[in-house]
């Protein structure tokens, strides 16, 4: 297995999930079906990257599909503007210049990033979510992390 991030075999997988089981929960839990997502998926992995901590699922199609994202956004807790870890994790970057956040929702993070010097891009899958952070100015990737390092120019630091 190779970090989508460094692309390096220093990873360690976490867990093993099974997805039938995940699935469940996802209908019981959020009335969001995701059987159909799941059907040939019969276990989810997560695997971390020792160099960086980037956490990820394996296989990529665990991610979930745009769709997915477009029925969370309907959830008021799905994208909050002032979230706890957005302070932690600005306090974590302060070295860094140039962010890459994955899953950008409303793009309050890219915000408070932008406020505090850096310069911020970020990954969405929501279609709805990615244009109105484009229009907010910032950059907006639609592809999945697998395909992310070969489809972007930009170096980031974090």
């Amino acid at each position: 297995m190779l970090s989508p991030i460094t692309r390096t075999n220093n990873v360690s997988r976490i867990s093993v999930l099974n997805s039938s089981h995940i699935a469940r929960l996802w209908r019981k839990q959020l009335k969001i079906d995701v059987c159909v997502d799941f059907e040939k998926i019969p276990q989810i992995e997560l695997w971390e990257c020792c160099d960086t901590g980037f956490r990820w699922y394996e296989p990529p199609k665990a991610a979930g599909k745009s769709e997915l994202y477009s029925q969370l956004e309907h959830f008021d807790w799905y994208y909050t503007a002032n979230k706890w870890e957005f302070q932690v994790a600005l306090g974590l970057l302060n070295s860094c210049s140039r962010i890459l956040e994955v899953g950008v929702g409303d793009g309050y993070f890219l915000q408070a990033a932008k406020a505090n010097g850096h310069i911020a891009d970020g990954v969405e899958l929501n279609p709805n979510a990615a244009a109105r952070v484009k229009k907010l100015g910032f950059e907006v990737y639609q592809i999945p992390l697998e395909e992310l390092r070969n489809n972007i120019g930009a170096k980031f630091d974090a």
